[in-house]
């Protein structure tokens, strides 16, 4: 019952995460394609001195690349992390797995839940029951890790306290949907 239920509830919101990826992806797409633009229009839009406007667009900036660079990361290393618990606990397909587990991290709330779930079921279905456990304990440590990485790459550039960043991440997300990756911290 209670599987049931989580299925039915993923399955109501799949259009809502569906049309947050689609306009994730084309914000993106344009603020790769013409971002230049988008903040000469908006350094005109901000009505305070010229120096205190430079400066806000400054840390914009160093923000948002800050937050860039801290996904990837975190995406990296949960991927490494899956990767190594696939070799190590005999799953097949274990490049397969750090590849899809790159791609679901940066889908917040998903993370590697995916990739670690269908190896611990691949574990149990041959009766490895230990290993399986190894691998619920091992999914679960990834997605610290994603927490714990995306924490600090964005202390390092952009000058924010982990725990603020954690915060505004968690904010965000909840603020702004998938968008609020980004915009959160910035």
């Amino acid at each position: 019952t209670g599987a049931t239920a989580t299925i039915v509830g993923l399955a109501a919101h799949l259009p809502n995460i569906v049309l947050q990826l689609a306009l994730a992806s084309i914000a993106g797409f344009f603020l790769l394609v013409d971002g230049h633009r988008l903040l000469g229009w908006m350094t005109d839009k901000i009505p305070i001195a010229a120096d205190v406007r430079g400066q806000v667009v400054q840390s914009f900036q160093e923000t948002a690349i800050s937050v860039i660079w801290a996904t990837i990361a975190a995406a990296a290393a949960q991927s490494v992390v899956m990767l190594l618990s696939y070799l190590l606990l005999g799953v097949p397909a274990a490049f397969l797995a750090a590849g899809a587990t790159f791609l679901f991290a940066w889908i917040p709330l998903v993370g590697c839940s995916p990739v670690w779930l269908v190896g611990a079921i691949y574990l149990y279905a041959q009766a490895a029951m230990l290993k399986a456990l190894i691998m619920v304990v091992v999914g679960l440590m990834a997605g610290l890790v994603d927490n714990f990485v995306r924490s600090l790459i964005l202390k390092g550039r952009s000058k924010m306290h982990p725990l603020v960043s954690l915060v505004a991440i968690f904010g965000g997300i909840e603020m702004f949907g998938i968008m609020g990756i980004f915009l959160g911290p910035i």
